[in-house]
């Protein structure tokens, strides 16, 4: 599937931070509140309009997302309340995914939990993400959703992405994603992720540094062909069209001058080589 992303989308601080932090929450808080969250958490799902075979299901995901918007809580004055939010926002939107609601609007669903804890000790917090909140472009989505699968490879102690032909398949994407893309931020997230989890891939160091250089190698390139285009296409403007030609007809002049002299220098000497090679033909010519 082809994907391309916004160059501005900050992937940044999202994977691993994000998920460690609702696994290190959620295993500290869950046992306390899932009583307090069921029922809630049963009429969220019923509004959503989602299948009662699966309304069981649902519940320990729903007990996540409400979790976390805790746990953002007590970070809101933190950067990394942002990437929190953002993480929150996919989470939102994989459950909708994942358990075919048909309302998959991931705003409208964050609505029905904040309506639906209003009556419960997490009423202060629910509302938390609000302000940085807005339904997730599919590719976004996509994109968070392979970068969620290289962390779930490597979440487990001396796991190592080498070892796996799916989880180097999925770097690849991402890897193609990011140079389609040219965002900054991805690059930098992938960076690290091969740097701490594919050290027995060395050839994919190079592949980065030569991608670099490449980029740069670009960027000289087009530098070198704008500017001299740019300032011929500003002299040819001012020579033509404005009274400062005035000042540039004396240096055109001078330039015909010399390629005519040039000119003129080169023809003589294609003459007299000519001239030359004609006597020596003929002398030898004649001694025959």
């Amino acid at each position: 599937m082809y994907i391309n992303i916004a160059i501005n989308f900050n992937f940044v601080g999202i994977f691993p931070n994000c998920m460690q932090d609702l696994r290190i929450y959620k295993k500290i808080k869950e046992n306390d509140y899932s009583s307090i969250l069921r029922d809630p958490c049963l009429k969220i799902f019923t509004e959503l309009s989602g299948q009662q075979i699966n309304r069981f299901d649902f519940l320990p995901q729903c007990y996540e997302l409400i979790l976390y918007l805790n746990y953002i809580n007590t970070i809101k004055s933190s950067p990394n309340k942002k990437p929190s939010c953002v993480y929150f926002n996919y989470m939102v939107k994989n459950t909708l995914k994942y358990f075919k609601i048909s309302d998959q609007n991931s705003y409208h669903a964050y609505d029905k939990i904040i309506d639906h804890t209003k009556n419960t000790v997490f009423n202060s917090v629910s509302n938390v993400c609000k302000n940085d909140f807005k339904e997730m472009d599919e590719n976004i989505y996509l994109t968070l959703t392979k970068l969620n699968v290289l962390y779930e490879w490597i979440s487990e102690p001396g796991m190592n992405c080498s070892k796996s032909d799916e989880c180097i398949n999925v770097y690849r994407e991402l890897s193609e994603i990011c140079d389609r893309s040219n965002n900054d931020s991805l690059r930098t997230v992938l960076e690290k992720f091969e740097n701490s989890y594919m050290t027995y891939l060395p050839y994919l160091q190079e592949i980065l540094k030569l991608r670099a250089s490449l980029k740069n190698a670009r960027i000289v390139m087009l530098t070198f062909i704008i500017i001299p285009l740019t300032s011929l296409m500003i002299t040819f403007f001012l020579y033509k069209y404005t009274p400062h030609g005035s000042f540039i007809q004396p240096a055109v002049r001078m330039l015909r001058r010399i390629w005519k002299t040039k000119n003129n220098d080169y023809l003589n000497i294609i003459d007299s080589s000519e001239f030359t090679q004609h006597n020596l033909f003929y002398n030898t010519y004649k001694t025959e």
